[in-house]
Order: structure tokens, then sequence, then C-alpha cells
């Protein structure tokens, strides 16, 4: 059992490892008091600016918070544009910006909110949005937009052809007036522009920061793609079935990225469980053997190649099932954890099981799998972090 241990505290060696490659992505988020920053930085990130404490004052109206998940947010407390307040604040959060860039600090986007409520968008915020948004990529977000009501104001603040990034507009928790509540909306399509929007890098920072689970599903999924074809991909030397444990190294590596692309802490006793699971109780040194097994068991005709070997294809297969299986399994985790619900090892453990038998009997049917050597982009946007054999 102290192997399976050891080879538990690898992957969350690994886990770490490829959480503090990733960059620090830094968000300047701006608007008038009252327009819901706090209530949008918590339903896209699921973090409250109260719970990180005092922010660090970085200017008279900037102030500065270190969050999880390699995440800085910069907040403008208490915004009111009148009189000359419009150049004072232009030229603090213009300068701001430019010593960020000269001191190698960046930063990678700007949110400037609007309530939608209030129907209408002041000239001095048009002037604001113009000027921020030639140093760093700007989005205007229109908040409160209940039912889409915002619709008529965006639409206000397109015809202006300001130079800014897009006009959104996002509800970002239910909104109750009298006996009728007006669901959350927007937040999907606001976090997949900005994931689409960020540099290559810190893009990653987001997508494991943010909390849309479907779009860290889709990414994970097009990353096992991505890995599996470079580790498993042409001129893949064939092993003994007796050798499998050859392919743990570079599985671990896997289940590490994907553990980090979630932005969860897996629990020590839920990983023991689930990679004994899989290897069995015989330790890490058959782990390989195990997982290979489990998966083989599930593919027709497979029961040749027990004692033969594994060619680069049915490494493929075998790492491919493994990889999205360990995916439902952290979308379920982290759906459970954002819910405050706790799952036991158990429920984790069946859940692997059945993805693997699901995932193995679609995959070998599937005509179009293919462990061919090309690198899907956000393969290309890990390839620092990965390590081949």
């Amino acid at each position: 059992m102290q192997k399976n241990i050891n080879v538990v505290q690898e992957l969350l060696k690994k886990t770490n490892e490829a959480k503090k490659s990733l960059p620090p992505l830094r968000i300047l988020i701006t608007g008038k008091t009252g327009v819901g920053k706090s209530t949008l930085i918590n339903a896209v990130f699921g973090e409250e600016l109260a719970s990180t404490g005092v922010g660090k004052p970085v200017t008279s109206h900037l102030r500065r918070y270190s969050t999880k998940n390699n995440l800085v947010l910069f907040d403008t407390k208490g915004l009111e544009l009148v009189g000359s307040t419009l150049e004072e604040t232009d030229k603090e959060i213009s300068d701001f910006l430019r010593e960020a860039q000269i001191q190698g600090e960046p930063i990678h986007m700007i949110w400037y909110c609007i309530n939608s409520m209030g129907h209408r968008v002041e000239e001095t915020e048009l002037k604001l949005m113009t000027s921020l948004s030639k140093q760093v990529p700007l989005l205007c977000l229109l908040t409160q937009s209940i039912a889409g009501k915002g619709g008529e104001l965006k639409r206000v603040i397109e015809a202006y052809n300001l130079p800014i990034a897009g006009v959104l507009e996002v509800l970002a928790e239910d909104y109750t007036l009298g006996k009728t509540t007006f669901p959350a909306w927007g937040l999907a399509e606001l976090i997949a522009f900005c994931y689409s929007l960020l540099p290559k890098g810190v893009d990653l920072t987001f997508l494991q920061a943010q909390t849309d689970i479907d779009l860290k599903v889709k990414e994970a999924r097009r990353y096992v793609k991505g890995y599996v074809a470079t580790t498993f991909g042409v001129g893949f030397t064939p092993i003994p079935f007796a050798d499998a444990t050859l392919l743990v190294p570079t599985q671990l590596g896997m289940l590490a990225h994907l553990t980090m692309l979630f932005g969860v802490d897996m629990d020590e006793n839920m990983l023991l469980a689930l990679l004994t699971a899989l290897g069995g109780t015989t330790g890490a040194t058959h782990l390989g053997r195990g997982i290979v097994s489990q998966v083989l068991k599930m593919v027709p005709g497979a029961g040749t190649l027990m004692g033969g070997l594994i060619s680069g294809t049915t490494a493929a297969l075998v790492t491919t099932s493994l990889g999205y299986s360990y995916i439902a399994v952290l979308a379920n985790y982290t759906k459970a954890q954002r819910e405050g619900q706790k799952l036991e090892p158990k429920a984790l453990v069946d859940m692997l099981k059945s993805q693997l038998k699901k995932n193995t009997k679609a995959l070998s049917k599937d005509k179009s799998f293919d462990a061919g050597p090309e690198k899907p982009p956000l393969l290309k946007r890990l390839g620092h972090v990965i390590k081949r054999k």
C-alpha cells in the first residue's frame, strides 16, 4: 500500500508543478459604485473579494487582490466620474497600466462595468473606455441585465464604434422581483469570450480559475487528444504487456495536468482510492498493468493482447479512455465542491469504473479514433510543462 501512496504523492507533486508553471493573470475591474462588480467576480471565479482580505492599495483608486489559482484582480473603489475626476482617474489608471507593463507585470484585460438598469452611458465613461482601451483590451460589461433588458443600451454603446474588444450583457446571479425570479444568464458567453481573447499562457490560467465546468471539460478533452497524439503517435515502440508500467509516468503527467485545468485540490484519500482501483492492491509497480487490464477487458477481441505487445494505438486507446474518465470524475468532484456536497471515495471509484467502461466501448467503435501526431492549440500552450519520455 505504501507504494500506492508514493504514486499519489507523485501525482500531487506533478499537479503542483503544473499549477506553479502557469503565469499570473491580471484583470482590472472598474465601474461606478453599485454596478455589481463583486457579484460578477464571484460568479466568474467563485471568488469573493471580501474573502481574500483587505486589498493592497496601489493608487488612490485601485486596490490589488491576490486570489487563488494565480489570479490577480485590481478593483476600483468608489469610481465616480464627475467634474475633474475623469482626467484625474484617467491619468491615474493609465499611469498604473504603463508602469505595470514596464515592471513586467502587465494587465491582461479590463472589465468596464455599467449597470444596464440605468439605461444610459455617460460621455465621461465613453471617454474613459476609449482612453484605457488604447493600452489594454477592454470589455464593456452591462451588468444586471434582467431578461436581456440591456439590449438597447448595448446597441447604443456599439453605435459609438469605440476601440474596445466588445460589449456583453450579463446577469451574474438570479434576480427576484416580486414573485418573479429572473435566472442568471450571459456568464458562459462572457467566460468563453475572455478565454478566446486572452494571450497564450494566461488563457490557461483563466481556464482553470473560471467556474464554467462545461468549458473545462471541453478543453480538457482536447488536451487529452493532443497529449495522446504526441505521446503515442507515429513511431511509438510497442512494449510487452508485462512492461505496461512504462505508461505510468506519462499517464500520471496527463492526470496531473487535467487536475490543474480544473483548478481543484484533490484529497490524498480520493486519489489513493482512484489509483488503487485502477492498479488493484499490488502496488505502484503494477499500476500500468492494472490500467491496461481494466480498459482492455472492455474491448472486444482484445484478450489476445494480454500476453503480447501493446501497440501505440492500443496505448492511445487506454490513455484516452483513462483521460476522458478522469475528466468526468473531476467535473463531478468540482460540481460537488461548489455545491457544498461531499463525495465519498467509493462514489468516485464507482464513477471512474463506470466511465472507463462507457468511454472504452465508445472509443473502440469510433472509426475516426486516431493517434496521429497532430498537436491541437491547447497542447501547444501546455507544451512547456509536459514532460515527455
